[in-house]
């Protein structure tokens, strides 16, 4: 299962930093060696409590009014559970615990060093399991959002179509850390929607990543009340060609640069050169909406296992799936059967649904 899966790596990191133990308070850390949710509050990066992993010891280490819960809920007696006053606070337990001790940890914190780059990367290859919850995910996200898009009619707010997938997602357990609408001009102003109480027309934008036992994908639709025009058409197939051609020319082993270029070069050969400047690429993705986005001086490769969201986008219209990558071969996880696609360089990506 995971938790002994992310115990031995988190040893073998300890082993070749030369540490006395890693100590992980992030909630997408939590999300990574659980599986579960650390956090009552979702406005936070931090969890309730701090997993700590040494040479010979693992263990949760939390206040005592939310170890009975995380016991029975989550760690089930795969790891032990230890419990300080929530009186007392964190602090003076935590500096206790590593006391004379050499510990390394994805946040800095009384004589805890900060390696979150580096221990960040021991997540990027999914382990089995966490892969078939991924693929699982994708599948019935992708089925969840087209099918309640499809029911949804013109005349409703933003805030009100938010609503409406938020309670289809929640129905299957399925949080939305991120979901962003825009409907009719919003699509041409804004690459960043929120959704608002404007109302919706003629079309709209829904932009999710769906997040389940701790795995995030990402996906985005766009659905119209009307025919498209010529021209949208033209764009809508533009950056699925261009969400296609990167997805295609990511590899395991391929470096950020390679990609980055490739990128500049797709949008400039595709007669649309300067849009890229207008909203990021998406990158990497499995316990955060990224755990890196494309940038020129990015620093990364590619992985086996891991998951990469890419998220091209125009005047008006996006693409945006979820690609696993395998040894030997790419999996698109998020592709449905409700709405077009466009199939280029042996990916796809979905289009833009006419109602």
């Amino acid at each position: 299962m995971a938790v002994n899966d992310a115990i031995q790596r988190l040893r073998d990191y300890i082993h070749s930093n030369n540490i006395d133990a890693v100590i992980l308070n992030r909630r997408s850390s939590f999300a990574w060696f659980s599986q579960c949710e650390s956090s009552m509050n979702f406005y936070t990066d931090f969890g309730l409590g701090y997993i700590y992993v040494d040479k010979n010891d693992v263990f949760y280490y939390t206040s005592n009014n939310e170890a009975p819960r995380i016991e029975r809920e989550i760690f089930k007696g795969v790891i032990p559970v230890k419990s300080y006053s929530w009186v007392d606070g964190p602090a003076k337990n935590v500096a206790e615990l590593i006391s004379g001790k050499k510990v390394n940890g994805d946040f800095g914190f009384n004589g805890v060093k900060e390696d979150f780059a580096n221990i960040k990367k021991l997540r990027y290859s999914l382990f089995d399991d966490q892969i078939a919850i991924a693929r699982e995910l994708g599948k019935t996200s992708a089925s969840i959002l087209e099918k309640t898009m499809k029911n949804i009619k013109p005349g409703l707010t933003e805030y009100q179509i938010e609503a409406e997938i938020r309670y289809a997602f929640g129905k299957e357990n399925i949080e939305l850390p991120v979901l962003l609408i825009a409907s009719d001009d919003n699509l041409n102003v804004y690459r960043h929607p929120l959704a608002t109480s404007k109302i919706a027309n003629e079309r709209f934008m829904a932009v999710l990543c769906p997040r389940y036992k701790g795995v995030v994908i990402a996906l985005s639709r766009i659905l119209y009340f009307r025919k498209r025009t010529e021209q949208e058409k033209k764009r809508d197939e533009t950056i699925c060609k261009i969400n296609n051609l990167l997805m295609n020319e990511t590899n395991i082993g391929t470096d950020s640069k390679t990609l980055w270029d490739f990128m500049v070069k797709t949008y400039k050969e595709e007669g649309v050169e300067t849009e890229y400047f207008n909203h990021h690429q998406g990158g990497a993705i499995g316990f955060e909406s990224r755990e890196w986005i494309l940038r020129p001086t990015l620093q990364e490769t590619i992985y086996k296992n891991q998951m990469i969201a890419y998220n091209p986008t125009l005047i008006g219209t996006k693409a945006e799936e979820t690609l696993l990558m395998l040894e030997g071969s790419k999996e698109i996880l998020t592709i449905g059967n409700d709405f077009p696609t466009l199939t280029h360089s042996g990916m796809t990506s979905t289009l833009p649904l006419e109602k």
